[in-house]
């Protein structure tokens, strides 16, 4: 039997089943504020409009009928539980006091988590006799923070033989620009699609240069070893997420599914990029600062600081107070808002009977991140 749910907290919210890494069933309460930037040095304000809870993982199209090369553009939040917090920042970088630059470096803090971001007007690799070399940027106002502007990329050849299309992708960004596989990545090919493969990269000659870099290991060749740098939404099948979903092979299917695999990590349900990954989850009211990427270049506030509470009466009759925890932050730069994502989760041993979702936006004593959150494991 579903719990009757009450909400009071003025924010949309979603209760679902979703089954733990150890098979059992669990309830799980999400809460999803959106809030607006508004100015410099003002915490940001409850928005007219709430964004509901997004029940999927929403792709924009595929890349020359690719389906590897889709990219997420916004996350679902109906997944069990994240262990730590996931920021992503997506939209449009402004240029510093919107004055068109050939590059500039964009920073984003989120508590004592600082990153920055190198960013480039258009550009391109050109193969010399020397070596491949990079042209000037062009200047530019903005730059669009999406991970085909970073490192990455995918190839496609068509053997003569049967029309058969082969494709190969850097594993960490098949949406991405700049990259060709050298021979360590054509080596997961077949010999002669290997060798074809080769023909083809060594044919290019010049290509789109990424856009979005680490300030501190800037890409400079297309062969270069360097993981992708970005600060958007990472896909399920895009390393390293791909590889912490653990061995879906005949014997998990035979003997544990649904629920995950054996060697599951949990930190699959992350989607932000490892740099983006806080290891603690957020309280509210975490210094904001964010530079060179909105039309002020200097934005400093603080995260909202609402609380999220759930009074959940259980069939057994006890009851308590349950403070799920902040583990997503997304800012949009050209709404010009941010979402926080509240979540808890529920132990079906004794089913919640009874659920009053409330919130607020003034301090409240509360016990440690998590005491009440049930352990998924």
């Amino acid at each position: 039997m579903m719990a009757a749910v009450e909400n009071y907290s003025g924010l949309p919210h979603a209760w679902f089943p979703k089954v733990g890494d150890s098979g059992h069933t669990f309830d799980v309460l999400v809460v999803r504020g959106t809030f607006d930037l508004g100015a410099n040095g003002v915490v940001p304000t409850r928005a007219a409009r709430q964004v509901p809870v997004v029940d999927g993982d929403l792709y924009d199209e595929p890349r020359g009928a690719d389906p590897m090369r889709a990219m997420l553009i916004q996350p679902g939040d109906r997944v069990l539980h994240k262990p730590q917090t996931d920021v992503f920042v997506t939209g449009h970088a402004h240029a510093p006091d919107g004055r068109p630059a050939g590059s500039w470096t964009a920073g984003i803090q989120v508590g004592d988590r600082e990153v920055s971001l190198q960013l480039s007007g258009p550009r391109r690799f050109v193969k010399r006799l020397l070596g491949w070399r990079l042209t000037d940027a062009t200047e530019v106002t903005e730059v669009p923070l999406s991970f085909e502007r970073a490192f990455g990329g995918g190839y496609a050849i068509t053997l003569d033989q049967s029309d058969a299309i082969v494709r190969i992708h850097k594993p960490d960004n098949p949406v991405g620009c700049g990259w060709l596989p050298d021979a360590k990545a054509l080596d997961v090919l077949p010999a002669e699609e290997r060798k074809i493969m080769a023909a083809a990269v060594a044919g290019v000659r010049e290509l789109p240069a990424p856009q979005i870099e680490d300030p501190m290991a800037p890409v400079r060749s297309p062969f270069q070893q360097s993981p992708a740098f970005g600060s958007g939404p990472i896909a399920p099948w895009w390393a390293p997420r791909v590889h912490r979903q653990g061995t879906l092979d005949d014997d998990w299917f035979a003997t544990r599914c649904p629920a995950v695999p054996d060697d599951f990590d949990s930190a699959y349900y992350q989607v932000a990029p490892a740099s983006l990954t806080l290891s603690k989850h957020l309280q509210g009211g975490e210094q904001l600062r964010l530079t060179n990427l909105l039309p002020d270049s200097r934005y400093v506030s603080r995260l909202p600081g609402w609380t999220v509470m759930a009074v959940a009466a259980y069939a057994d009759g006890s009851s308590n107070v349950a403070f799920p925890v902040i583990d997503t932050l997304s800012i949009d730069l050209d709404k010009g808002r941010l979402s926080l994502v509240w979540r808890c989760c529920f132990d079906r041993f004794n089913p919640v009977r009874s659920l009053v979702i409330g919130a607020t936006d003034q301090p409240v004593a509360r016990p440690p991140a998590g005491e009440l959150v049930e352990d998924v494991a």
